[in-house]
């Protein structure tokens, strides 16, 4: 006896988006007769995108676009891409006029099809952290592509069609085969199925590999052994065997379990079964089925880790990857124990409710439920790349706590129409909080990639089929621009800028105010960020409560700290800190007020103002170590009050015409609190599943997020020059297969600038 489980959410949408364009869009380039404007590639007539035309840019050379007019009006500059080799990565510089620019770099770009995105708004503020260039006088745009691995045999470059402004947010990817989107996918499961939750490979694969980076697990459509259906592709970039694992599963039941599933690759590669006596099965062109019995206690576990080995570039495939009980009946998979009513997510003007009340999301990444109950932490996240199983979910909601549904390994495989199954599974649970989508999408590594595209296509799904739970993702903060490019694919953000150094006078912890600063800049539609700092052991008090607060006042709906195993060693501080922000709830998540904040002098000194119910909030925070006295700050939505209490620290100090003056010790906080409301302040009515997400609450005190702002000093502009110079230095080397003189280039810059997060990335993934 066999049943079948169907994938929901495949709903079709036929517009062919290489046909149609939003009445909005604004065509710059289509490549049909000419390719004006442009140098350094080549018109050609395939792989467009739309119509006939396109244009080869070739790899290590420079493209130019004189791309002159008025841009400010729009939302995105789009471009199709069409990459017939491996991934790469592209690097987008924009030029005004004025002869200013603005890197928007780094981006990976898959194999196929792909629409990059770049946000207007941020080439105007700099992706949000400092002074950008004028998007009314545009005057050129320099492409070039680097980074080909070595079993990557194309040379030929990518190909650009249909370049446009559009006022639309991100384009959600589609899958086609034969032309046609793809549509409802189906798989035959064995009684007694156990795993993986998300079978076979149709929905996606459960299990996450990343070391050595020089590699991809794919799940197209058209790859299974059918023809049809999706297979595991593990394709490598640069290194001959790929390692892939579930995460530990427990037996129900006493008996015979077996292991099957269907390979194929080049003669000579095999798949070794890890987890059970290193179990080979040799490998042909052909698909072999592979299999074998092994006996379970109930109760006991095990983590099934599989490898190929051998795979001399050409990449291996396994399909129809199932667990089950031999004589089984019906699916062994783990259902929800708990009765309680499905949990509600909502957001507006940045804030989250949960159940219909406005509340601060605090937690870790790795988290442990059984230690966060009755604790000031209220999310509680499984490993970040790995999915939690039921009974985690079910103990969750006993202690009242919510938590994640993990996706990224569907998404760096390209499958995101696998989303349907993870709603239909978990769209009631009283513990979610949402569907994390990805951690880190815009990582350096293939291995670790999910384009903006995919991400949004994910949301859309989820969407249509659990409007009460919103999507997030993780990205990392060492280039602003991915802040933006990301932020339109999800509903709530997160990033982790790590810059604990365990010393009071840590003189890199400011950047994890320009990262949280930058996401705020980023969500124009009221979209919450909740943000992700490092919580090592040797974290000083200092650290911990400045960094915290550098959230907070950069206007973060949350933080989850990463992660729950390093913070042990200060875990009562951690507490501590939890408490304090829970007592300061009301504000945290109150009615933002900005409008006339001015903080006066050379310091380190940021704040910002919130509405409670009865009173007001003045929050600030010193994000350097360096001592500022009598810093002068200006706060017109305190111009009713004559004192403020300071929280914390049992004292006031005077109000006058809304100023305070106040000193600051190095990474020192101070709450303000005065009785009353600032005229014009509305309260946010709690907003539900389809509500506005930006509402005129607090709409009177509100500034513009969106304008740009002096944030780049003389030093930034001279340390962004001297980088710059070093990592063309790094990538020539590379470019010549000189990876010893690239990494002492990097590993020199990172130790001039050890906040330089990006070159840490850049080393990691070499």
């Amino acid at each position: 006896m066999k049943f079948t489980i169907f994938f929901l959410a495949l709903f079709s949408i036929t517009v062919d988006i290489q046909l149609a364009h939003a009445a909005s869009d604004k065509v710059l380039c289509d490549f049909e007769e000419s390719a004006k404007g442009w140098a350094g590639g080549q018109l050609v007539k395939k792989h467009a995108t739309v119509g006939e035309g396109a244009y080869l840019i070739p790899i290590g050379k420079k493209s130019t676009y004189t791309c002159s007019g008025d841009w400010s009006a729009y939302r995105h500059f789009k471009i199709d891409v069409i990459n017939p080799g491996m991934v790469l990565l592209a690097n987008f510089r924009f030029f005004d006029t004025a002869g200013r620019q603005i890197m928007s770099f780094e981006y990976n770009v898959y194999s196929g099809r792909t629409t990059q995105h770049i946000r207007v708004d941020g080439l105007r503020n700099n992706f949000g952290i400092g002074e950008g260039i004028d998007t009314k006088n545009m005057a050129k745009l320099e492409i070039t592509l680097k980074n080909r691995h070595q079993h990557d045999k194309s040379k030929d470059g990518i190909y650009l069609d249909n370049i446009r402004l559009s006022t639309r947010p991100t384009e959600a990817f589609r899958d086609y085969v034969d032309g046609k989107p793809v549509g409802d996918i189906k798989m035959e499961l064995p009684d007694g199925f156990l795993l993986p939750e998300f079978p076979g490979m149709e929905a996606g694969y459960h299990t996450w590999a990343l070391d050595p980076n020089r590699f991809q697990l794919l799940c197209r459509p058209g790859t299974g052994r059918d023809g049809k259906g999706r297979a595991l592709e593990m394709k490598p970039l640069a290194v001959n065997k790929i390692k892939f694992w579930d995460g530990v599963r427990k037996f129900p039941k006493d008996g015979t379990y077996v292991l099957s599933f269907w390979a194929k690759g080049a003669l000579g590669s095999s798949i070794v079964d890890l987890s059970f006596q290193k179990k080979a099965f040799k490998l042909s062109p052909e698909w072999k089925h592979c299999t074998y019995e092994f006996n379970k206690k109930a109760g006991s576990t095990r983590r099934f880790v599989l490898e190929a080995q051998n795979m001399s570039g050409k990449s291996v495939f396994v399909d129809d990857l199932v667990v089950y009980l031999k004589g089984g009946k019906g699916s062994l998979e783990p259902v929800s124990k708990v009765e309680q009513k499905p949990s509600v997510v909502t957001w507006a003007d940045g804030i989250i409710y949960i159940n219909g009340k406005a509340t601060f999301m605090l937690g870790f990444h790795r988290g442990n439920p059984d230690v966060f109950r009755d604790s000031p932490f209220n999310l509680c996240l499984p490993h970040e790349l790995l999915q939690p199983d039921m009974s985690f979910l079910d103990k969750c909601a006993k202690y009242g706590l919510y938590t994640t549904v993990n996706l990224t390994a569907p998404m760096r495989a390209i499958a995101p129409e696998s989303a349907g199954r993870f709603a239909e599974k978990y769209k009631n649970h009283p513990a979610l909080f949402s569907y994390y989508l990805c951690d880190e999408p815009d990582h350096s590594s293939p291995s670790a990639v999910s384009e903006p595209t995919v991400l949004a296509r994910a949301t859309e799904i989820l969407h249509e089929l659990d409007p009460n739970h919103p999507t997030s993702a993780l990205v990392i903060p060492w280039c602003a621009s991915n802040m933006y490019r990301y932020r339109d694919a999800v509903d709530v953000l997160s990033a982790d800028r790590y810059a604990v150094e365990g010393t009071a006078n840590n003189k890199n912890l400011w950047t994890v105010w320009r990262s949280n600063e930058a996401m705020r800049r980023s969500g124009t539609e009221g979209q919450p960020n909740i943000f992700t700092p490092k919580s090592p052991g040797n974290i000083t008090r200092e650290e911990n409560w400045s960094q915290a607060y550098m959230c907070i006042v950069a206007g973060a709906a949350g933080i989850t700290w990463f992660h729950y195993d390093m913070a042990k060693p200060k875990w009562d501080d951690f507490v501590e800190l939890g408490k304090e922000l829970r007592e300061i709830e009301e504000y945290l998540v109150g009615v933002e007020l900005e409008r006339g904040l001015k903080i006066e002098g050379k310091n380190g000194v940021r704040a910002i103002g919130r509405a409670g119910k009865e009173n007001t909030a003045l929050i600030a925070v010193n994000i350097k170590p360096n001592q500022a006295n009598n810093v002068k700050i200006t706060a017109p939505f305190l111009a009713h009050a004559k004192t403020a209490t300071v929280m914390f620290e049992n004292r006031s100090v005077p109000v006058k015409d809304g100023v305070i003056i106040d000193s600051f010790k190095g990474l020192e906080r101070h709450v303000y609190i005065v009785d009353g409301l600032p005229k014009g302040v509305k309260q946010r009515k709690p907003p539900r599943p389809g509500d506005p997400t930006v509402t005129d609450a607090g709409a009177a005190w509100r500034v513009d997020i969106q304008a740009s702002f002096a944030g780049r000093s003389a030093d930034d502009v001279k340390r962004d020059k001297d980088m710059q110079t070093q990592i063309s230095k790094a990538e020539a080397a590379l470019e010549n297969g000189d990876r010893d003189t690239a990494k002492k280039i990097y590993e020199a810059l990172l130790k001039k600038y050890p906040d330089a997060q990006d070159i840490r990335e850049r080393i990691r993934s070499m």
